[in-house]
């Protein structure tokens, strides 16, 4: 019976010496990473998005609602005359791997003290285009080669990376037109 419990405690300081070396390897092959600095996953893409507004002629005022991710940067508000009327096109920079923008437009009614008022409102949606398995792996490749090199960087996705760049309008909009944001 004693001879049991010398093989278990063996057993045991063992496992806590094999567990202390690795700990010690793993510690040893960490400190010898290097930073490989901030690395983006995803594409950056840019795209022209174009909407013909129909019933502008009623309408009292045109929104145009955007929204550019980090929130500070305004689009350059420019009225083109080659464009036909009641068009808004909108130049948009995005993540191509997680967004897909579409613009849309809305009639909107609403009571004033002078009666009803008519507005269209002309906007991005932005749908979220996520397909984790193959986000999984295409940016474990990445983390896995960077690993291989001796290297770990900060690895982020801007996900919510959306820039409205350039908004053209028709010229016959240049009354109505207004950004809301």
């Amino acid at each position: 019976m004693f001879k049991k419990w010398i093989i278990l405690a063996g057993c045991f300081f063992g496992g806590i010496l094999f567990c202390g070396l690795g700990a010690g390897v793993s510690f040893v092959e960490f400190s010898g990473l290097s930073y490989a600095g901030d690395r983006q996953m995803g594409t950056v893409r840019e795209t022209t998005l174009s909407c013909q507004l129909y019933e502008y002629e009623k309408a009292d005022t045109c929104f145009i609602n955007y929204y550019n991710g980090d929130g500070e940067r305004r689009p350059e508000m420019v009225s083109d005359n080659s464009l036909p009327a009641g068009r808004v096109e909108m130049d948009v920079e995005y993540n191509d791997d997680f967004e897909k923008p579409r613009l849309y437009q809305r009639d909107l009614y609403g009571e004033t003290e002078d009666g009803e008022t008519y507005v269209k409102e002309v906007g991005i949606h932005i749908s979220l285009y996520l397909k984790p398995v193959k986000l999984i792996m295409k940016y474990k490749d990445i983390f896995l080669e960077d690993i291989k090199n001796g290297q770990i960087g900060s690895y982020y996705d801007d996900n919510n990376y959306f820039n409205i760049k350039q908004i053209r309008y028709s010229p016959d909009l240049e009354e109505k037109i207004r950004i809301i944001y």
